[in-house]
């Protein structure tokens, strides 16, 4: 079983890139890794696998997400576990192929991107702060989003 549109549609879509793919008749297994900037769409996908083609479409085959933890040149790492296995236990999943490819494709992306900082007009690399630290004073970038909050 080819398992390419599959794969390529987890990394368009997604970012996972699959490090180790295997494919019985009864199952697909994948490995991989997600960039920890599609984290965000790794979740929507999850829930929308789950809540909008597992449930409400009674979709022939089930998923697993897991995360798997293993030793890798002297320290631990993980990789996102994905198995697909048909409902049925009679059916293939050559069968269900092309309608996970749809659902992976349909999953719908995060909004919300994380931006650390950003330039401020007017602002000169090295411009002097207020010199009696008391008020805002202009700096080479501003904190917002995240960073904002760790103040």
């Amino acid at each position: 079983m080819d398992l390419t549109p599959l794969t390529t549609a987890l990394r368009t879509t997604l970012g996972y890139e699959t490090v180790k793919p295997s494919a019985s008749e009864k199952q697909i297994r994948l490995l991989g890794r997600l960039p920890q900037n599609r984290m965000g769409d790794w979740l929507i996908f999850v829930h929308h696998i789950h809540v909008s083609w597992i449930e409400a479409r009674r979709s022939g085959w089930t998923v697993d997400i897991s995360k798997l933890y293993f030793p890798l040149d002297k320290r631990v790492v993980f990789g996102w576990r994905v198995i697909f296995q048909p409902r049925n236990h009679a059916d293939s999943m050559a069968q269900h192929l092309d309608d996970i490819v749809r659902a992976v494709g349909m999953s719908p992306k995060s909004s919300r991107s994380d931006v650390m900082s950003i330039p401020l007009v007017g602002s000169r690399a090295g411009m002097p702060q207020n010199p009696n630290g008391k008020g805002a004073g202009l700096t080479d970038h501003t904190p917002v989003g995240p960073l904002l909050l760790r103040r």
